[in-house]
């Protein structure tokens, strides 16, 4: 057996980040050394003055195309479609390889500008030449459907820790935000919904911790953030945190009230279900994945992009007792729900079974 794992790089920095390094530690945890790792570090800086990062990466794809595929399975994230534009595709065939694409979402779906047609034909033009396609979650799977691609996905779901925190302290007036900071997480509606609700709650304060995704789409987006909270009148009550670490964001979830998610596009958000186990009730905007996992007994979704009913529900939970103690022990009984680590062993070791059966 022989197994290519290309991947920008193993780290912890996302939710979809953590399940591509625990699937890395599967598969080399049983195959061993039959696993390569072919990160971005990998292919050197020989098209560094290519400035976008899809053409410098798609050149030294192209470029190792055969080296990438002299493997039985070739293994990768989905989210890569840009780069394989100048793939030469042809060489799978005489190679033998299958590949296996790691889909979390539909990326083109977090893009409402005129690159989005684009990117949904390269993706869907991606995933079609892989072999298999692996998701974490129900939804991604659901939305493959329309594109006949659902019949070759197998759901592998994440390791979620199905632990309920008993918070011995009480919750602050605080309402927070964990994720990445960037215009798809949607924490300019955020902010704007936390000032019209704050109108009238002003002992509330609304903490964002996430690291700032830089790139020529969003680079100022930190600084359109900040300029925002000036204008309505909030920026000694939205604190931006930065990237804290596990400690640090388990005090955090202990101390707030409310979880305050304006994602507008995700394929689980698993901040979410931290979030529940903390029994905070969530209000997201219902789109994307958002219903699967938020409903009416753990938290309030609201309609797409509306900041007034954002608002409104935040409201509704800091006044309404009895609601947000329904919701809180609703949070904790979805968060016992989520099946255990011995059930999500058995998929990965069918996923092994059939890459095994396969060879």
């Amino acid at each position: 057996m022989k197994i290519h794992f290309l991947e920008e790089s193993i780290s912890t920095l996302t939710g979809g980040c953590v399940y591509d390094g625990e699937l890395y530690s599967k598969l080399t945890g049983h195959f061993g050394s039959d696993v390569k790792l072919f990160d971005y570090a990998y292919f050197g800086n020989e098209y560094a003055f290519l400035k976008r990062d899809f053409l410098q990466y798609g050149m030294n794809f192209r470029k190792h195309a055969e080296e990438l595929l002299d493997c039985d399975y070739l293994i990768l994230n989905t989210t890569m479609y840009q780069k394989f534009l100048l793939f030469p595709w042809r060489l799978k065939k005489k190679s033998g390889c299958r590949i296996i694409g790691i889909t979390h979402h539909l990326d083109y779906m977090g893009y409402f500008d005129w690159t989005r047609g684009i990117r949904k034909n390269l993706l869907i033009s991606l995933m079609k030449h892989c072999d298999r396609l692996i998701s974490p979650n129900r939804y991604t799977i659901d939305c493959l459907k329309p594109f006949g691609l659902d019949k070759r996905a197998m759901l592998l779901e994440a390791y979620l820790d199905n632990t309920v925190h008993d918070c011995a302290q009480k919750k602050e007036k605080q309402i927070c935000f964990v994720g990445t900071v960037e215009p798809r997480k949607g924490v300019d509606y955020g902010v704007r919904a936390f000032a019209e609700f704050a109108a009238a709650h002003p002992d509330y304060t609304f903490l964002v911790a996430g690291s700032f995704m830089t790139g020529y789409s969003d680079a100022d987006f930190c600084g359109k953030l900040l300029k925002l909270c000036g204008e309505l009148g909030v920026e000694d009550r939205v604190r931006f945190m930065g990237r804290i670490d596990d400690d640090e964001k388990a005090k955090l979830y202990e101390q707030s009230r409310i979880f305050l998610f304006p994602s507008l596009m995700e394929g689980y958000g698993w901040v979410m279900v931290e979030a529940m186990s903390y029994g905070m009730p969530v209000v997201a905007f219902d789109n994307s994945a958002m219903p699967y996992t938020v409903n009416d007994t753990n938290g309030i979704l609201v309609p797409d992009r509306d900041v007034h009913a954002m608002a409104e529900a935040l409201r509704r939970l800091a006044d309404d007792t009895a609601l947000y103690e329904k919701l809180s022990a609703g949070a904790k009984e979805t968060v016992r729900a989520l099946p255990d680590r011995e059930a999500i062993d058995a998929q990965y070791d069918q996923f092994i079974e059939l890459l095994e059966k396969h060879k």
